[in-house]
């Protein structure tokens, strides 16, 4: 019963966690795409 909830848990903070990874990565490609932009 308390396995159940931990490993829904453990699921749900991977999810964020890779979440949030995507949306950092994705924030400093624009960020790269727009110096290369203003740049050129």
């Amino acid at each position: 019963m308390l396995s159940n909830p931990n490993k829904r848990f453990k699921t749900d903070s991977q999810r964020v966690a890779f979440s949030a990874c995507i949306a950092f990565s994705d924030l400093v490609g624009l960020r790269k795409h727009r110096i290369a932009l203003l740049t050129t």
